[in-house]
Order: C-alpha cells, then structure tokens, then sequence
C-alpha cells in the first residue's frame, strides 16, 4: 500500500500546485485589468481648462506634442499667442498637438479660463493648469514663454527638444522688428522628417517660471 499512498501523496501536491498557479494568474489578470490599476500607472499631469485630471497629451493620430509653457501676466509670453495659434493650425494636420501649460501657482482655472477668452475666444489651444511639477522638471524649462516637444507619451522618454519659439526677443525689453531664426518650427519640421531637432543657440528669454511650493 505504500507505493499507492505516496503516488496519491504526490498526484495531490501536483493538483495543488497548478490550482494555485492558476488562482494566482487570475487574480494578477483581473488586477491589471481594473480600473485602479490604469489610474494608478497614469500619470497625473495637472489639471485641464474644463476642471478633468490629465492623464495623456495625445489624440488619435497624434505624432508628437508641443507643449508651450506661458503664464497670463508675462508680457512676453502673451504676445507670442497669436503666433501660437497660427503654428497650432499649420502643424495639426501633420499629427503635432499643441498644449498651453501653466506652470505658475496664481495661474488658477480661473485665470487660464479668462486668458482663454481673452486670446482665444474661437478654436482655442489646449490648456494644462497647475502641472505636475515632476513634468515641469521633465521638460527642462524655465521662462515662459519656452517650447518642449515630445512623443506622444511625454513621460515615457526624455524631451526631444526644449528652447525658445524664435529670436525675436534679444533681452526683455529688446527686440527685433520680426524674427531670423524659427526655432519651434523647425524643431517640429526636423522632428516630422525624422530628424533630432538642433538645440537652440541661445536660451530663451522671458519671465521666470516660480516653483511650486
């Protein structure tokens, strides 16, 4: 009787063991498939115009973003909105979104929605309000206005490039009559061809970034 009972031993650990193989693999199934687990591996960027957490940049066929950090009182940064749009307008049909980000604390809702009204009452662009200071520090800005382009998933890689829009601004209180040099789009334009955009000569010029406390 010996040999038969350690055969049943055995035939028994064996059922175990694959029983809790499988509870195992079914359990680790449906926790990466619910929802806390997705919202848990999404990363929060900030805050978008309507209210919403942002969790991604991208739309459907989107190729790259162009995040644009601004603020509402730098004067710099407020004139180079309407150059914005026109650039928001002529790269989304080739697959770049654009964002307008807030990176400074009195920049509330409040405040980015009157911007928005303000400079953007048709089509407006995109707007992200009270960022994660872990993605202001990803995309290696520090004025506003300046420029960072990513894939569409930003924080999966490093920024692809970051600098300034153009040089019309020698100083903050010089400037040229019109811009020699597009910085932004041609980084976007050496990006679309599959090319690494050259960084800039010079660092932008505008309004400090403040941190977030």
């Amino acid at each position: 009787m010996l040999p038969h009972t350690t055969a049943s031993a055995s035939s028994r650990l064996r059922t175990s063991r694959r029983e809790a193989i499988a509870i195992f693999a079914a359990s680790l199934g449906s926790l990466l498939a619910s929802p806390w687990a997705s919202a848990e591996d999404a990363f929060p960027y900030g805050t978008s115009i309507d209210g919403k957490p942002v969790t991604q940049f991208a739309a459907e066929n989107t190729r790259f973003i162009a995040t644009i950090f601004v603020a509402t009182d730098c004067p710099i940064s407020n004139r180079y909105l309407p150059l914005l749009a026109r650039l928001s307008r002529q790269f989304d049909p080739r697959g770049v979104l654009f964002w307008l980000v807030y990176p400074n604390p009195g920049d509330t809702l409040a405040a980015a929605r009157a911007h928005r009204s303000q400079f953007f009452p048709v089509a407006p662009l995109a707007q992200l309000v009270a960022p994660n200071p872990r993605f202001i520090a990803h995309s290696h800005v520090h004025v506003t206005p300046e420029a960072a382009i990513f894939d569409a998933d930003p924080m999966s890689q490093p920024v692809l490039w970051h600098g300034r829009i153009d040089d019309r601004y020698l100083t903050f209180g010089t400037q040229r009559p019109a811009a020699t040099r597009h910085d932004l789009s041609d980084a976007l334009n050496a990006a679309l061809a599959g090319r690494q955009p050259t960084p800039p000569a010079t660092p932008p010029v505008g309004c400090a970034i403040i941190p977030r406390a």
